[in-house]
């Protein structure tokens, strides 16, 4: 899926990019971006998959997998529509921040909150990102409708803004005319002198990884593959886990995960991105492989 980015850069500069979306790699953020720890990875790609197959009609198929479409006006449930749109506006927002601004991992900023002993109350964005040097916020929201004003952008910027803890940026991404050509408004940050939190960083990165790693192995040992000149265990989901419907998808996760690492290390545990027709590698080293 092609994506048209309106992207307005920490520099100030507006410019229109155009990205790919593919689909492994549209399941993959479904299924993690701004879910919070209460669900197990294999539960979240599960939420993920299961997204594709109760949403399966907004999805365009007609030639490979080109984008979303509408649905015809007697089965249009604006709930369901509500919904699948704060999936896909998320998937889009949490990819962008990962392709355009270096993140390589995000959480929820609920998560971020809780483990800095802030109360979850009042205003605040949806994910909380962070790169090799900095963490920002990212506000996600994804439309059907076919544009954005700019009153409804300038919410989004204060919302972006918004939340207890100390980033150095922020982002709204607002994506939208999911059943046309989809478009997405990426831009508008803050540039506050805020230094890099290594504590809170670190444990959020530990948490996130150790948990995958934990959650993936109750199933058994994982097979090691080579994927992209790097070695990952790969865990397919259970039988029970939509498996009679779909082929045989399997969990990726990077090989130093098999050994504790210093709370620190985890922080560090990047990837380049890798895509080919059936295995996608985000850059926090997670990846989802297909097989018949």
């Amino acid at each position: 899926m092609k994506v048209e980015v309106e992207y307005l850069d920490r520099t100030g500069l507006t410019s229109t990019i155009f990205v790919e979306l593919s689909l492994l790699a549209f399941l993959k953020h479904a299924a993690t971006a701004g879910k919070g720890n209460y669900l197990s990875f294999p539960a979240k790609l599960a939420r993920g998959i299961g997204a594709l197959m109760y949403f399966h009609e907004y999805f365009d198929f007609s030639s490979g997998w080109s984008g979303f479409r509408p649905l015809p006006p007697h089965l249009t449930e604006p709930t369901d529509a509500g919904d699948f749109s704060t999936i896909a506006g998320r998937a889009i927002g949490d990819f962008l921040a990962k392709s355009l601004l270096d993140a390589k991992l995000s959480f929820s900023y609920e998560a971020a909150m809780t483990m800095m002993g802030f109360p979850l109350v009042g205003g605040r964005p949806d994910l909380y990102c962070v790169t090799n040097t900095e963490q920002f916020a990212l506000e996600a929201k994804g439309y059907s409708r076919a544009s954005i004003s700019a009153a409804a952008m300038a919410q989004r910027k204060l919302q972006a803004q918004s939340g207890p803890i100390p980033v150095g940026f922020a982002f709204a991404s607002v994506a939208y005319n999911f059943h046309g050509s989809v478009k997405c408004k990426f831009h508008d940050p803050i540039v506050p002198d805020t230094p890099f939190n290594e504590r809170l960083n670190s444990l959020l990165a530990y948490r996130y990884y150790e948990e995958l790693f934990q959650q993936a192995s109750l199933g058994g040992e994982g097979q090691l593959v080579a994927v992209g000149g790097d070695m990952y265990y790969s865990f397919p989901l259970e039988p029970g886990d939509l498996q009679s419907r779909l082929p045989v998808v399997s969990i990726l996760l990077p090989r130093e995960l098999e050994r504790r690492l210093p709370i620190e290390s985890y922080l560090r545990l990047n990837r380049e991105s890798f895509i080919d027709g059936n295995t996608y590698i985000d850059v926090d080293g997670i990846g989802l492989q297909v097989s018949p």
